[in-house]
């Protein structure tokens, strides 16, 4: 059925409509205010908003660089309206009662109730289980952590799951749990962990974590490599807050990387973008004998010694001293001391994925 004219000055289908970025930037505001009201802040994407407000995520980003300045912006417009409500009654000569009834009524409207939502925050490496339940304003409102070296992989979910479902009831949170987020110094694929090597935690290679925590909790569960997640919380509520585009250095287990490009996290075509990677090798262990198409290495030794193998040379590399590993060099790594071996791998190349990796000999049986 066609649709009747309202107007004579009715733009005709095709010529681009004509915005000033002020208004542009209230009506992004007004949709993202609604969208976070109704799907809490991590679950609201800047694609959704943009949809809400009828612009092109190419004009929202060029107006706001990322989602946590979205956010920022909703609550700056709330309270200038705020503001802007009050001063207008008394510039009116409004009466005491009715300026202040104005003036709640607007900070009724532009308030976040902090009790209205919680998520779990999860941070787990080879030693240590930190839990953290987070109120929708980003206050932790309580914490729980334990001891878990040598734990098996189950054993550790079922804490997870004591420990959260503890802190859910002395917060008697209930229904208002909205999820939880699983940190790790790992790379993850379809929410299964891949370890970077033989040293960082092998035994959760291939559990299936979003799964069995997203049962065991009853509420929706993502993953994400630690260093990247801190690169998120930088961007959230730190210096990366007015950035689009930044490198954030992560030192937990060991040294890492996150890198947030164009206001959205970059993790590269194999996942690995920013990794610096840490090497544990216990004394007397030793890592397969391998080699690389596609990437040299540069290892710096942070503490103890090691006994590299770079095709027919082997040498010592002592603490505060690095080496260079050349694309195709077949190398080996070894701890011939008495205390752990620890250091810095840094990889170079057009690709940096598991399967470069040309295992010539293997201790732990892998091709």
């Amino acid at each position: 059925m066609a649709r009747a004219e309202s107007s004579p000055d009715r733009r005709y289908r095709g010529r681009p409509q004509l915005r000033p970025d002020d208004e542009t930037r209230k009506i992004i505001y007004e949709a993202a205010r609604h969208e976070f009201a109704a799907n809490g802040f991590a679950a609201t994407s800047t694609e959704t908003v943009a949809r809400r407000a009828g612009v092109s995520t190419k004009t929202l980003y060029r107006i706001v660089p990322n989602k946590a300045a979205l956010f920022e912006g909703v609550v700056s417009d709330r309270l200038d309206s705020f503001l802007s409500d009050f001063s207008l009654h008394v510039a009116e000569g409004a009466d005491i009662e009715t300026g202040l009834n104005a003036a709640l009524m607007a900070y009724a409207d532009l308030a976040l109730d902090p009790d209205a939502g919680f998520t779990f925050g999860i941070s787990l490496d080879h030693r240590r289980l930190v839990i953290v339940l987070v109120d929708i304003t980003g206050v932790v409102r309580r914490q729980e952590s334990m001891e878990i070296d040598g734990l098996a992989p189950g054993k550790v979910l079922s804490h997870v799951k004591r420990l959260a479902n503890g802190l859910a009831r002395k917060e008697e949170a209930g229904e208002r749990i909205w999820g939880a987020g699983v940190v790790m110094p790992m790379l993850f694929e379809n929410g299964v962990p891949v370890a970077f090597g033989p040293t960082s935690m092998p035994a959760w290679q291939h559990v299936p974590i979003v799964e069995r925590l997203s049962a065991s909790l009853a509420i929706p569960v993502v993953v994400e490599n630690d260093a990247t997640a801190a690169a998120v919380g930088e961007q959230f509520h730190g210096a990366g807050r007015r950035l689009r585009d930044f490198f954030y250095i992560y030192i937990g287990v060991g040294v890492g990387g996150g890198m947030i490009l164009s206001g959205h996290p970059y993790r590269g075509s194999a996942g690995r973008a920013g990794e610096l990677g840490h090497i544990v090798v216990k004394p007397g262990g030793m890592l397969s004998l391998q080699k690389h198409f596609h990437r040299c290495e540069h290892w710096v030794v942070v503490k103890g010694t090691a006994e590299v193998t770079v095709d027919d040379n082997v040498r010592c590399v002592h603490e505060n001293e690095s080496i260079y590993i050349p694309i195709g060099n077949l190398h080996r790594l070894a701890n011939p001391g008495k205390i752990p071996l620890e250091l810095i791998e840094v990889q170079v190349g057009s690709y940096l994925g598991e399967d470069d990796i040309v295992r010539v000999s293997d201790v732990y049986g892998r091709g």
